[in-house]
């Protein structure tokens, strides 16, 4: 009642309890209100009856700002209230279009319009809201049953037909009859209404192709046509498709029409498409479902009609996937938002050079993610990761994980971690600062080079100054000690084999026999690098033409000590350094072949065995590195060449001038074999020589060649027997087995096998097999044809061996010399069973002569 007093100002009309304002009640009439304008009299007062206490207050502001005389009162139940308004007469409250009380002729009252800001403000003085006529469906209808929705849509009435409608038997409100009500009745006048209105309902009937929303006019075939011409009536619209309206000369209807591209409905009946979440998309038109981006692909935006591709440039090797924290593995994935989740499939890896997926290479693992891991022995750099190089040697130094690591104190930029950081040296995998003692170990190095050749400078010489003949025993040492040095080299070729894979215990047996191959001499430049780190060019000079010149140091010294002391004369010298040339011939001829002796890697570049960093390119470096190698190959070529011509040019004709002191001055050549076997020292050269150049070859024929020289090697030496002692030719024959041993080891460690290639040796081989046993079979068919018509020898030389060996051989250089073949027992028959079938087949019945040697040796020749 506050808002009453505040816009009336009628103190006198409510009154005051606990804070609040009610209104006051007549004294005289109890139960009513009496307005301002008939309080004085109440007899002049027009009593209302309101239908609640709160529209009492309405009426409260409306009779006192219009001066109404009214008795205000309000029902207590609406039985009441009707009991009431039948019985008596009295204004009241009530509503349209309720037609309970319409024979009563309720008449509007006419107030100001309506103000709803005033009734907000509690200023009740305006009208109140008028009666709204509201047409409620079910939700439903318009799916179910769309003409009856299209038809209530229709509608339009205004509240004085539905008062009409609504009237009993047609009985509106200006019929004041009393009528009962009976809910038949209702039914009644409805039908009434119905029948005398038809002019007005048949209007709201809709047109066959009057579609509701969410339809679509169709043709005959039940198909969506855009034009009302060629309707026949509606269907819902179906997914992929929305209903918008149409108007044309008929009027307004629906139409169907298909999602564009981007967009999507995937339910039947809907006024409009919905755009492609980011990450999906539709490239057609009327789809219900909008695709994944595949994998590969990525969407940012909605109503997208296509995928952005992860790469530009078509590589199908992209894919969009996430890490899996929980399994720590990475999951391919569709409908990426984000090119943050574009990454390389598992096998390939995100290049920053090309910006492209590229294949991570042997020696890498790509789990996913685009990034790539080197397994332990590999090695790339940071900013090319997928060139991935193999650490030949000591795999150590590569650790792998992330592309650019190395060992302790290696240089992260040097190809395959060769190099060590400035002021360091290699020291197992690492590098460690120098010491005093790495000097101290070159120097005694040194020391111990100068020492030996100079001693062994010192035994050749008081050798060659005594009768020049080698105790057989010594001379039996001397050749136990060079099969030892020998094979200590071969050690060291074999392990330049590409694709060998040597391990332990075999790796520690050939590092501790190293030394024997000068291997760990040549390895001992590398302290060079405390001082400064030398280039490859210069590392190659020094170990093929300063080192080999310091052991020319010793000699040179321990011959000055003798001429001073013994006057030893300089010839001694072309001995020792022919000696010591022939000792490592296999380690100084290895040297020279260094720049073409190169390891493959995974990305298909090479480098050096022996110089890590060098690219086995014939550029730069490597260029000058080949250049100083034909150099270089002058002195162990000419070596070979010049131990030929000596054996097989002057070595006979001096013989035959009886040279002693030619003899003696290159027995280094000829001392360890038989008398007519010194040609072998040219077989043994070629041999090692042939042993340092297999290693260029790929491994397969690398290995077979170094198989086929070790089996030629045994067959000769078995055969011949070429050496001094039958025990050395034994030890020979053993030794050469057991590499050839270690050497077939070895092939069933070999990776990335040519089968093309072993199957092309295999070929040679059988071929040669066959070819060998046809040959053979054809020779003793010629030999057995030619006995037949010439025989082998013209004379048959008989002689008493204690004393005439010598003239019988004598005798046998005159015939030979005359061109008459001669034999002797002793030289020409191994099988004395064979003795009487050599005379009967082998001479002539008529032509061969039996000469008998008396044991005299004055005796004439009978």
């Amino acid at each position: 009642m506050q808002n009453y007093l505040r816009w009336t100002g009628d103190s006198e009309g409510v009154i005051q309890q606990n804070g609040e304002y009610f209104a006051k009640c007549s004294s005289e009439l109890p139960a009513f209100w009496i307005a301002p304008s008939c309080r004085q009299n109440v007899s002049r007062c027009i009593p209302v009856i309101c239908q609640g206490q709160g529209k009492a207050e309405v009426f409260m502001h409306w009779a006192s700002a219009y001066g109404i005389p009214l008795a205000i009162s309000h029902r207590t139940t609406a039985s009441a209230f009707t009991n009431l308004v039948d019985q008596f007469r009295f204004l009241f409250q009530w509503y349209e279009p309720d037609t309970t009380l319409i024979h009563k002729g309720p008449t509007l009252v006419i107030l100001p319009e309506y103000s709803p800001s005033a009734w907000a403000a509690g200023d009740f003085r305006t009208s109140a809201t008028s009666s709204h006529i509201a047409k409620l469906v079910s939700q439903s209808l318009e799916l179910s049953s769309p003409r009856v929705r299209k038809f209530i849509e229709n509608m339009k009435i205004e509240l004085s037909q539905v008062v009409e409608l609504m009237a009993p038997n047609g009985i509106s409100q200006h019929d004041p009859v009393t009528l009962l009500t009976p809910s038949d009745l209702q039914w009644n006048s409805a039908c009434n209404w119905i029948k005398a209105n038809g002019h007005l309902w048949q209007q709201w009937i809709p047109v066959t192709t009057d579609c509701a929303r969410g339809f679509g006019i169709v043709n005959a075939d039940a198909t969506h046509v855009a034009l009302r011409s060629e309707a026949v009536a509606c269907e819902v619209c179906p997914v992929g498709r929305f209903s918008t309206v149409l108007s044309d000369e008929i009027g307004t209807t629906f139409v169907c029409r298909a999602c564009e591209a981007g967009w999507h409905q995937s339910v039947a009946g809907q006024t409009s498409c919905l755009p492609c979440n980011p990450g999906s998309f539709t490239a057609l038109t009327g789809e219900a479902l909008c695709s994944p981006c595949e994998r590969g692909s990525y969407g940012i935006s909605s109503a997208a009609t296509s995928c952005l591709p992860c790469s530009s440039g078509g590589n199908e090797h992209w894919t969009t996937s996430k890490e899996d924290e929980m399994d720590f593995r990475w999951i391919e994935v569709e409908g990426a938002t984000s090119q943050d989740f574009c990454h390389c499939l598992p096998g390939w890896h995100l290049s920053p050079v090309s910006g492209d997926c590229e294949p991570c290479m042997d020696g890498s693992s790509c789990v996913g993610g685009g990034v790539l891991q080197l397994l332990p022995g590999y090695y790339s750099a940071k900013g090319s990761p997928g060139s991935v190089l193999r650490c030949f040697g000591d795999a150590a130094r590569c650790p792998g994980g992330d592309p650019g690591t190395c060992a302790a104190g290696r240089d992260s930029s040097s190809p395959s971690c060769s190099l060590c950081l400035p002021g360091l040296q290699p020291n197992g995998p690492g590098c460690v600062e120098c010491t005093g003692g790495d000097y101290a170990q070159l120097i005694f190095l040194g020391l111990l080079i100068l020492t030996l050749t100079g001693l062994s400078h010192i035994v050749i010489a008081l050798q060659h100054q005594s009768s020049g003949v080698l105790h057989f025993r010594l001379l039996a040492l001397a050749l136990c000690m060079n099969q030892l040095i020998t094979c200590s080299q071969l050690f060291s070729v074999m392990e330049q084999v590409q694709g060998i894979v040597l391990e332990e215990p075999f790796v520690s047996f050939l590092e501790f026999f190293s030394f024997l191959s000068l291997e760990a001499v040549l390895g001992s430049v590398r302290s060079i690098s405390c001082v400064t780190r030398v280039s490859a060019e210069v590392n190659l000079l020094i170990r093929t033409l300063l080192i080999p010149c310091f052991f020319a140091l010793g000699p040179l010294v321990a011959q000055v000590v003798l001429r001073a002391i013994l006057a030893v004369p300089k010839i001694t010298l072309p001995k020792t350094f022919g000696f010591l040339s022939l000792l490592f011939y296999i380690t100084l001829s290895s040297t020279f072949v260094e720049p073409f002796r190169c390891n493959l890697h995974p990305n298909g570049l090479r480098t050096l065995q022996t110089r890590h960093e060098v690219f086995c390119n014939f550029s730069g470096t490597h260029l000058n590195m080949c250049v100083i190698s034909f150099v270089v190959c002058i002195p162990p070529v000419g070596f070979l060449a010049l131990c030929s011509y000596v054996l097989l040019v002057m070595f006979p004709r001096r013989v035959n001038d009886a040279d002693a002191h030619f003899v003696r001055t290159c027995s280094f050549l000829i001392t360890r074999f038989k008398p007519g076997c010194e040609n072998f020292t040219i077989v043994f050269l070629f041999r090692n020589l042939m042993f340092v150049l297999a290693p260029m070859m790929p491994a397969s024929g690398c290995l077979f060649v170094m198989g086929i020289l070790l089996v030629t090697s045994i067959i000769l030496v078995a055969y011949f027997q070429p050496w001094r002692s039958s025990v050395a030719s034994q030890l020979d024959i053993v030794v050469q087995l057991m590499l050839l041993m270690i050497l077939l080891l070895n092939s069933l460690t070999v990776q990335d096998v040519n089968v093309q290639l072993i199957m092309i040796l295999c070929t040679l081989c059988a071929s040669s097999l066959i070819f060998g046993i046809l040959a053979t079979t054809v020779y003793f068919l010629v030999q057995f044809v030619a006995s037949k018509f010439r025989k082998r020898f013209a004379f048959f030389l008989c002689h008493q061996r204690g004393s005439s060996s010598g003239f019988v051989r004598l005798l046998k250089m005159e015939l030979k010399n005359k061109g008459c073949s001669s034999f002797v027992d002793a030289d020409n028959l191994t099988d004395l069973s064979q003795l009487f079938r050599f005379a009967t087949w082998r001479f002539g019945k008529d032509e061969t002569w039996s000469l008998l040697i008396p044991n005299h040796p004055k005796s004439d020749i009978l």
